[in-house]
């Protein structure tokens, strides 16, 4: 069973970010792959506990990348490959809106300046 609850971002924010989404699932022992399609949107995820196995080419099945605990996506438009998991797995996106992310920056920049 997947958990999934959306958070709707600051009056503030809401420029920037379209939603906060937090999801857990457990694969119970099996391998899980799903398909990593194009996005308009890019995001920040951050994961708590198991890290997704890999990010596999979808011909060639080359590793594109291994799991890491926090990663920011892109835009992107074309199939980026199909993602690994097999764990027990709670995360966290930051989901901007698109073309946000470079006026996030400078909205954050001063915050993370003045500590």
């Amino acid at each position: 069973m997947v958990t999934t609850v959306e958070i709707t971002p600051a009056p503030a924010l809401m420029l920037y970010i379209a939603r906060y989404v937090y999801r857990e699932f457990d694969t119970n022992g099996s391998h899980l792959i799903k398909p990593w399609f194009a996005s308009h949107e890019a995001s920040i995820h951050f994961f708590f506990k198991a890290l997704p196995l890999k990010l596999a080419h979808p011909v060639t099945r080359e590793i594109l990348k291994t799991g890491v605990p926090c990663d920011i996506l892109g835009m992107s438009s074309q199939y980026n490959g199909n993602i690994h998991f097999n764990g027990s797995y709670s995360f966290f996106h930051i989901i901007f809106k698109p073309t946000a992310l470079p006026g996030f920056s400078k909205f954050l920049l001063p915050i993370l300046l003045t500590g």
